[in-house]
């Protein structure tokens, strides 16, 4: 028969070097194994076992000094790879801290300059005034929407995010979708189909707002003015089904696979010089939260389109009742 041979945890194979005070030789275990302590060093890395006993004392010695090597370029590799983890988690939150710094200066810049020009400047006519003002608008109303997404992002990396499902026909997510971000698409042509019945069903008409909202804001963005931007739900098999379609610039190949990750921007992102990078990543988070998901298409040039779903419920949920 050939000979059997195993290797043991370094949990496992404490016991062993106590056994034999951190030396090297053989002692016998439960199922007839041989065993001897991996030692590298003074240290010991694991053990090594083998039956029937056909390994001479040397050879058993030279084997476990090869296998104790193996390990020991095994766990210097894992925390390696610990460690360069923790650098990418520094230059992430690095770049996080960065990233918002600048987006929330940037409308605080505007904010700042335009009142402090309407306070002291004298002799201003009222078009310019209400310039002044409406740039105080906006730019408040987009830092708002940086404080929001980042408090978003807050709670999903706290995991406080909570599922309330309640019964609603899908027409009218979708058009109340369309009315709380009226003003970024009315520069836009919006077109709304949902596949019939449009019987209702069980989902948090919260979340999926909030997920409608960010993807109905990043097609408005991209979408030339006069552009189509068309909202669609189905139901595909045990799915609710929604699509947000824009006729816009498209999504770089090279960006399409990273753009659902936290603060990536893409080429076409960052020449907008709007946005953290958060809002895709925020939409991924609610999805699997509410046990869904999503996915984009895009051809460049010719559009994008966001497909997300959750499971169809059709009848009340018994954690519900």
């Amino acid at each position: 028969a050939p000979t059997e041979i195993y290797t043991l945890s370094l949990h496992d194979a404490l016991p062993i070097w106590a056994m034999t005070l951190g030396q090297n030789p053989t002692i016998t275990t439960q199922a007839g194994f041989y065993s001897t302590a991996l030692m590298l060093g003074l240290r010991p890395v694991g053990a090594l076992g083998w039956r029937p006993a056909r390994l001479s004392r040397e050879v058993a010695t030279a084997v476990s000094a090869q296998v104790a090597i193996v390990l020991a370029r095994s766990i210097a590799t894992e925390a390696s790879a610990r460690m360069e983890a923790a650098r990418e988690g520094e230059r992430l939150r690095a770049a996080l801290i960065d990233s918002l710094t600048h987006e929330l200066r940037t409308p605080l810049t505007s904010i700042r300059a335009a009142a402090t020009t309407l306070v002291e400047a004298k002799g201003l006519d009222d078009a310019t005034r209400l310039d002044l003002a409406m740039i105080v608008d906006e730019e408040a109303t987009r830092l708002d929407a940086l404080i929001g997404e980042a408090v978003e992002m807050a709670e999903i990396d706290a995991n406080v995010v909570q599922v309330h499902l309640v019964p609603l026909h899908p027409r009218a997510l979708l058009d109340q979708a369309v009315e709380e971000s009226r003003a970024a698409l009315a520069p836009h042509k919006v077109t709304i189909n949902v596949t019939e019945p449009d019987d209702p069903a069980w989902f948090d008409p919260h979340l999926l707002g909030r997920v409608l909202r960010h993807l109905l804001e990043n097609a408005a963005r991209f979408t030339p003015t006069g552009g189509r931007i068309t909202l669609s739900s189905s139901r595909e098999g045990e799915r609710l089904s929604f699509c947000v379609e824009d006729n816009g610039p498209g999504i770089d190949s090279h960006d399409l696979p990273l753009i659902f990750e936290k603060f990536y921007r893409g080429k076409k992102s960052s020449s907008k010089g709007k946005g953290t990078g958060m809002g895709l990543a925020i939409t991924r988070a609610i999805l699997a939260a509410h046990s869904g998901g999503i996915e984009a298409v895009s051809v460049p040039r010719q559009g994008a389109s966001f497909r997300f779903w959750v499971p169809l419920v059709e009848k009340e949920p018994t954690e519900n009742k």
